[in-house]
């Protein structure tokens, strides 16, 4: 009967190891060979059939360089290790197998020193780092579009910045240096909130006097209109040559500044009225009246502050003295006869500064305000921008019984009359009522909420699916993970190599102030190896790693090593009851041996006795290795005199399948080959003299 004893990978790695070992121990004398060459000869040339290629590696001794030939005896790599020059002809790759073009990367590529260098990253982004900078020459272009002259281009000759049009002019030019740094030029248009064509901005530079510093063009009326115009003393505005209402606003400042008139850009003075601006419909303005300081007639604006002498009845009149009646383009009163109030102009009110944003103060002393009172909807800096101030002098602002605003302790409540905390939503029960928090993104409405659930755990939705949820006890992130959410579930397959491959590291955050360090994985290495573990985001660009997911992976892992460790115990034990077996036999046969040989020596007379212990007893030392597949040692001892000796190996049925003869006393060893033997345990025993001394056992695995 023969015994086979299974091998684990574990025994395989082990006998590996030995192996080497042994064989680097018992092969310190070999020494490497240096191959030689003659000048202009190949060290290695590829032939396929029965005569060399002109394909190999090829030493030209007169340029003193290394040549990688092509079948055509071109020089495809060449390097030269005196001059330390290489030259590459072709396509060259770095992680591009198949290159695109002369030289591609893939991934990221850096030139510089080590602190100061440019890069390329794996997306084509160019950055700089520490000192480098993009320079570019003079006159030269910084960018240009492709297959065009459009571009940023800088003129050194004229120290300037241009940016050219299509035909290679400047429709932009910015000083950089010398007397003209700061200028600005622009060819066309200059668009300040209008649209083009309708608005429209020219400064008039002439060699001569200047007679306007802003010439614009109306929207509806392409005549010129002026502000702001210089002359002399003596300059009245009659060159203009401005008759018959071409002129906008006309603004004349001459002489010097301490006269009463001459430094005014706009002056009024009559006896009647200072000025009068007429709007070709019939409506006009006057200011500096003789009877009222201003007089409107028709739909009228005034921007600025106005400041009117409520010493009469009316300050303010504007139009009419009657009442206003709703929803009508009604007049501006203040004061009128039918009681203190104020009427707007179509329902609007704006506190207007030049044009833009101001701040607008509603009973600033306290009291009582109500807005919409009577119901109906109540907009609140619906449109544009610029801060909302409510309730700043103090109280609680009630914006529909749903929105409470306690100002003294900075608390907001949404649905909590007395908020506790800074911001408190107190929301009803039902998760699927759309009850909680909620963020929605405007351009796909993408909509995450949070909701208090009833036990006191905290969840987390999107689209009103629950996502995972904190618990309320320990704070820990509990994800959704039902059956009824699944769909092709399957078991994992062995991970153990891919897992091995996994590369942890430690780091630190380049934006972390303190420098802490950290643990974890690279995202992109991540990838080269579980990919469905990383996520790009689409937005920024970044890439996420989901740890949680790795909690499985491991315990697949776990549960692999404790199949094979199991499947391990179960044949080692299955060994033990071979090897008991075994001894048990050995002994039997040590004891059958003893006398079979006994029996059959020729001259018991001569037979030396080695009974009893000391450095005189031969001895048989375990082979190594031990499991072994082709070869193995075995190490013994004969004390000097001890006459014939040898080694025989023997199967477990007691059949002598090897005789080694050993012909040196002292300490020494022989190799044991077999020739295609079955793996199994052997027995191999040292005898002197034809008596067995020593039995040992060797296990064979191929």
């Amino acid at each position: 009967m023969k015994h086979y004893i299974p091998f684990s990978m574990n025994h395989q790695r082990l006998f590996s190891f030995v192996s080497l070992l042994i064989f680097i121990l018992f092969n310190q004398g070999l020494q490497a060979q240096t191959s030689f060459i003659g000048t202009n000869q190949y060290a290695f040339q590829y032939q396929p059939g029965g005569s060399p290629t002109l394909v190999g590696l090829f030493f030209n001794s007169n340029d003193n360089r290394f040549e990688f030939r092509d079948a055509a005896g071109q020089a495809e790599l060449s390097i030269n290790p005196i001059s330390q020059v290489s030259n590459f002809r072709g396509k060259l790759g770095v992680n591009a197998p198949n290159p695109a073009s002369s030289f591609q990367v893939i991934g990221n590529t850096r030139l510089g020193s080590g602190a100061n260098y440019g890069e390329f990253d794996a997306t084509g982004n160019l950055r700089f780092y520490g000192s480098s900078k993009y320079i570019v020459p003079g006159n030269s272009y910084a960018f240009q579009a492709f297959s065009s002259s459009i571009g940023l281009y800088f003129n050194q000759t004229q120290n300037r910045f241009e940016f050219l049009n299509s035909s290679g002019i400047p429709a932009l030019t910015l000083g950089a240096s010398g007397s003209g740094v700061g200028n600005l030029a622009i060819t066309g248009e200059f668009n300040i909130g209008g649209v083009t064509g309708q608005a429209r901005i020219s400064a008039l530079a002439s060699s001569g006097t200047q007679q306007a510093a802003i010439k614009g063009k109306g929207v509806n009326d392409f005549t010129v209109g002026y502000l702001g115009v210089l002359g002399t003393n003596g300059f009245d505005g009659t060159a203009l040559n401005a008759p018959n209402f071409e002129i906008g606003a006309l603004g004349i400042a001459t002489g010097s500044s301490s006269g009463l008139t001459d430094n005014y850009g706009v002056y009024g003075f009559s006896d009647n009225v200072g000025v009068r601006g007429q709007h070709s419909g019939g409506n006009f303005a006057e200011l500096g009246r003789s009877d009222f300081a201003i007089l409107a007639n028709g739909p009228s604006r005034l921007i600025g502050p106005l400041t009117a002498d409520n010493a009469t009845l009316s300050g303010v009149i504007v139009n009419n003295n009657l009442d206003p009646s709703p929803s009508q383009d009604g007049p501006l009163l203040i004061g009128a006869p039918g009681g203190i109030r104020l009427s707007i102009y179509k329902n609007t009110l704006q506190a207007a500064n030049a044009g833009g944003a101001a701040n607008l103060d509603i009973n600033p002393f306290g009291g009582t305000v109500n807005i919409g009172q009577g119901g109906g909807l109540v907009n609140i800096a619906s449109t544009g921008s610029g801060n909302v101030a409510i309730g700043t002098g103090g109280g609680i602002v009630n914006l529909s019984n749903l929105v409470y605003a306690n100002s003294p302790n900075n608390r907001v409540g949404i649905r909590a009359v007395t908020p506790a905390y800074t911001l408190t939503v107190r929301h009803p029960t039902g998760t699927l009522s759309k009850n909680g928090i909620a963020i929605i993104n405007e351009l796909n409405n993408t909509t995450w909420h949070m909701y208090s659930f009833v036990d006191g755990s905290l969840g987390l939705f999107n689209s009103d699916s629950l996502k995972g949820r904190f618990d309320n006890v320990s704070g820990n992130y509990l994800v959704t993970s039902d059956l009824r959410l699944k769909s092709g579930i399957e078991d994992i397959e062995p991970l153990s190599q891919k897992m091995a491959q996994l590369q942890p590291r430690q780091y630190r955050f380049r934006s972390d102030e303190g420098q802490h360090l950290y643990y974890g994985f690279i995202a992109q290495e991540l990838e080269t190896v579980f990919p469905e573990l990383v996520h790009q985001d689409g937005e920024t660009g970044l890439r996420t790693v989901s740890y949680t997911e790795l909690i499985p992976l491991s315990i697949a892992v776990w549960q692999e090593e404790a199949q094979r460790n199991q499947e391990q115990e179960s044949a080692i034990s299955d060994l033990k009851k071979d090897l008991t077996i075994a001894l048990e036999r050995i002994s039997d046969l040590e004891n059958a041996l003893s006398v079979c040989c006994q029996g059959q020596h020729p001259d018991q007379g001569s037979q030396r006795s080695y009974e009893g212990s000391g450095e005189n007893q031969p001895s048989l030392g375990q082979n190594i290795p031990n499991p072994f597949g082709a070869m193995t040692s075995i190490p013994y001892f004969l004390p000097r005199g001890s006459g014939p000796a040898e080694i025989r190996v023997m199967d477990l049925n007691g059949q002598i399948r090897e005789r080694i003869v050993l012909s040196d006393e002292g300490s020494g060893q022989v190799q044991f080959r077999h020739e295609g033997w079955a793996s199994g345990i052997y027995l191999y025993g040292l005898f002197v003299q034809g008596r067995p001394v020593q039995m040992r056992e060797m296990v064979l695995s191929n």
